[in-house]
């Protein structure tokens, strides 16, 4: 399966937006010392579009606006912007140089630009955009972290207990193998069993298979094989996984459920992969879920199912008044 420059940015900002503090922590340790980490994170993804709906220069990638205190107890808020750069762009200093007076000018509070580069080109590191004459100039500098150069560091990443650290290795393997599918396959399994050797909380075990899942694709064969490989390591551990294998079987079961001219086949597969993942559900929980779900609840219990520990968890706030499992 050929993979997409969307598809890229979207496993992108979502391990961003899940593992905020552990991407800086483990590709600006400088900044993420900074950060007074207890006192929570906040998305400001309004602020970053009203910037970005005032003009656009060069082409867009995954832009994440954060807003952090510092450890010296200032209550200024500070913007943390992150950036994904997948490959050269001649504009990047300048859209980042932008973005940064934008947000300055519309909150007067201090932005922190940190770009993380996922290219190719191991040459290309940009660092600022400004210019200079005589005493006259102006210069924004950021921070920029290539992943290229975790590639020295492989064996302290495989041992590191950042969960990061897997999607960066993910993300060299991508980088290594994106024109072999079967050395991608190779590499996506000991990838998946490195992943079970870590001794991580299963929330995050099963959170980052379903990100190097959607990271490395595989040709239908092989990922048939990746599959069955999946299958026999769940015996083992006794972890479950809800990811590319399960939304694959919901893909039939909406095919089915569209073929009949209703969702039932897609209430049908959404609610085995939820008996698979967290038991079996009280009487009263199975009868809401079979009474009140829609296609849109549907939707949202299929993504909930990656956190989720209990149905409580699973139908609160789904439907008519959520359920109790």
């Amino acid at each position: 399966m050929r993979r997409t420059r969307a598809d890229q940015d979207g496993v992108w900002k979502e391990i961003l937006e899940y593992y905020p503090e552990r991407a800086v922590e483990l590709c600006f340790p400088r900044i993420h010392a900074l950060i007074d980490w207890s006192r929570g994170v906040e998305f400001l993804d309004s602020e970053l579009r009203h910037v970005l709906r005032r003009g656009a220069i060069g082409r867009r990638t995954v832009d994440k606006l954060l807003q952090v205190y510092l450890k010296t107890g200032e209550e200024a808020w500070i913007l943390l912007h992150l950036e994904v750069q997948h490959r050269f762009d001649r504009d990047f200093p300048l859209r980042l140089f932008v973005y940064a007076y934008r947000l300055f000018d519309r909150h007067k509070k201090p932005v922190i630009t940190l770009a993380l580069l996922a290219d190719r080109d191991p040459d290309w590191r940009p660092q600022g955009f400004g210019w200079q004459y005589g005493v006259s100039g102006m210069q924004h500098q950021f921070e920029h972290c290539k992943i290229l150069d975790f590639a020295a560091h492989r064996a302290a990443l495989e041992q590191s207990a950042n969960p990061f650290a897997v999607f960066v290795l993910a993300q060299l393997a991508l980088l290594e193998a994106s024109r072999s599918p079967r050395r991608r396959f190779a590499m996506k399994v000991e990838l998946l069993r490195g992943l079970l050797r870590r001794g991580f909380p299963r929330s995050d075990v099963e959170a980052l298979f379903r990100f190097l899942d959607w990271l490395i694709t595989l040709p239908p064969g092989l990922e048939e094989q990746f599959d069955a490989v999946v299958r026999t390591l769940e015996e083992e551990p006794r972890m479950t996984f809800v990811t590319g294998i399960e939304r694959r079987a919901l893909a039939r079961g909406l095919a089915e459920g569209e073929a009949r001219g209703e969702a039932k086949g897609k209430a049908e597969v959404v609610a085995q992969l939820a008996r698979k993942r967290l038991g079996e559900p009280s009487a009263a929980a199975a009868a809401w879920f079979a009474r009140f779900m829609t296609e849109t609840d549907l939707d949202a219990l299929l993504d909930r199912l990656l956190v989720v520990e209990s149905w409580e968890e699973l139908l609160a706030g789904a439907g008519p008044g959520g359920a109790h499992a």
